[in-house]
């Protein structure tokens, strides 16, 4: 599902038919920031099945399973067809792809994104160390800059992933929700920062040259 940027509700329905030897699967959406996610299982005798609302304006104690993206346990008999509807809420981008997962291909997933994850945001924290001793050496404010820029890209990151709700903030999603707004604010402040201090120097360095010319005409 990608809609864009909306504030309403979305609805979106499917039917599902086990055809396979397995009676447990798991429902996943694919994109932790979401605000608020309800599902509906429909019965073939009309029997309607919910689950506890969940979404980054919860709790993360409040979820099933918890892991950053969302997780919903489902059983369903060999041959038995079932429908779902899967109502999401969100005043981010609206874009939430769905899985359907046996325990053993959810695990397997999980395990390949935490890896994925793990190089990444460790290649940023030792980015950011690294140009903070650079700073601390040269005692140049550009590094400092670059530190900090990366710092706010590294937080807004994990939020996106879901891991600051998850690891950092897990029982106050609104300081949660205003520390990713801190954190763009932060990007944008220290991107255009960085981008003056290099300009500036390169109109420096142009005036000196242009100098350095008239002194040895």
């Amino acid at each position: 599902i990608n809609r864009g940027l909306r504030s309403n509700a979305l609805w979106s329905s499917a039917t599902i038919i086990n055809r396979s030897g397995h009676t447990t699967w798991y429902l996943a959406l694919g994109y932790p920031p979401l605000d608020e996610v309800e599902l509906v299982l429909q019965r073939r005798d009309g029997q309607l099945e919910t689950f506890r609302p969940t979404g980054d304006r919860f709790p993360f104690s409040q979820r099933t399973i918890q892991v950053p993206s969302f997780v919903f346990p489902i059983e369903i008999e060999q041959g038995e067809t079932i429908r779902f509807f899967l109502r999401i809420r969100t005043e981010g981008a609206r874009f939430s792809p769905i899985f359907i997962h046996t325990a053993r291909h959810l695990m397997s997933d999980l395990a390949t994104r935490q890896a994925v994850k793990a190089m990444y945001f460790g290649g940023l924290i030792l980015l950011t160390l690294y140009t903070l001793l650079l700073f601390f050496y040269f005692r140049r404010p550009q590094y400092l800059t670059f530190a900090g820029l990366t710092l706010g890209l590294l937080i807004w990151f994990m939020g996106e992933a879901g891991l600051v709700h998850q690891y950092f903030l897990p029982d106050n999603p609104w300081l949660s929700s205003q520390l990713m707004v801190l954190a763009q604010m932060a990007i944008a402040t220290l991107g255009l920062l960085l981008n003056y201090i290099f300009l500036r120097r390169a109109a420096t360095a142009k005036q000196v040259g242009m100098l350095k010319l008239l002194i040895g005409i």
